[in-house]
């Protein structure tokens, strides 16, 4: 009696398992760490902590410090890469940025909590300096040329 009770209750957890399977959860995704921002000419440079067992990372980043407008989201597919620079951007502008993990798991995404954000300002674009400029001067003798 116990024994077929036992083969009862083992075919419906196996059952279950098979039509609902539980396989990651955000809370067990490992999140990974902004290690450092540096600012560039309309662009910044964001480096983060690698992890294991993820698929990638997405990073945000927007103008806005609750992330609720004007923000934008990037996919690094690779999960061995730990930096990504961020181009198009204007300068002199305050941009917050945060990354998390993902990991694709029968053709469903999981993804990690967000990290913590990170302030950069890009830097101003650099001006065209009288010296760097070319003047042409017009040839006052008369060689045709």
């Amino acid at each position: 009696m116990k024994r077929s009770i036992f083969i009862v209750i083992t075919t419906i957890i196996l059952l279950i398992s098979i039509f609902f399977p539980t396989t990651v959860l955000a809370a067990s995704m490992p999140t990974t760490t902004i290690t450092s921002v540096k600012s560039q000419s309309k662009a910044f440079t964001v480096k983060w902590k690698k992890k294991s067992s993820i698929t990638g990372y997405q990073i945000q980043y927007s103008t806005n410090s609750k992330f609720k407008k004007n923000n934008k989201k990037i996919k690094i597919k690779n999960a061995k890469t730990v930096s990504k620079k961020i181009t198009k951007l204007k300068a002199s502008k305050k941009y917050y940025v945060r990354i998390r993990t993902y990991k694709i798991v029968n053709k469903k995404t999981y993804y990690s909590n967000w990290s913590k954000k990170k302030c950069v300002t890009t830097k101003s674009s650099t001006p065209i300096s009288a010296a760097t400029t070319t003047t042409q001067t017009h040839c006052t003798n008369n060689n045709n040329h």
